[in-house]
């Protein structure tokens, strides 16, 4: 990990903003899956996050970075880490990210499959359903058992 935290340090000032969203992104998955603090570098990706505007990213990396906030707000590992986010992250990036889920989810025939031997025993289901803060989109959801 010490290797990847110098790499980033040295090509950090020449990120485009593919590189910085994806860097993030992978900062972020990482630590969650190995559950250690994040480096100082993630902060500084972050500060180089804040120096762009929102129009220096497409849709696709805004909500990359929506989603590494969100992965910072529900993941103990991440939270020991200081960032500043872009004021622009909890409007046009929320809203892309919220946009995705309301209206970019496909249905799979396996999901349909299940949903249909939920049905046959009685349990009620709900397919793709929105978490209440809009977030999330559960691929099937019993809510008789608040279970995704």
């Amino acid at each position: 990990l010490a290797a990847l935290e110098i790499d980033t340090v040295r090509v950090a000032p020449n990120m485009n903003s593919q590189e910085v969203a994806s860097i993030l992104f992978g900062y972020a998955t990482l630590f969650i899956l190995q559950d250690v603090d994040q480096p100082s570098i993630y902060a500084v990706v972050w500060n180089l996050v804040c120096g762009l505007e929102v129009r220096d990213f497409n849709r696709e990396q805004l909500g990359m970075l929506f989603h590494v906030h969100l992965m910072h707000q529900f993941f103990g590992s991440l939270r020991s880490a200081t960032v500043k986010y872009p004021q622009w992250l909890m409007t046009e990036a929320r809203d892309t990210w919220m946009h995705n889920v309301q209206n970019n989810n496909t249905v799979s025939r396996s999901h349909r499959q299940l949903a249909s031997v939920f049905e046959s025993l009685g349990v009620q289901q709900k397919v793709e359903c929105v978490t209440a803060d809009g977030y999330f989109s559960m691929d099937i959801y019993l809510p008789e058992h608040d279970v995704a």
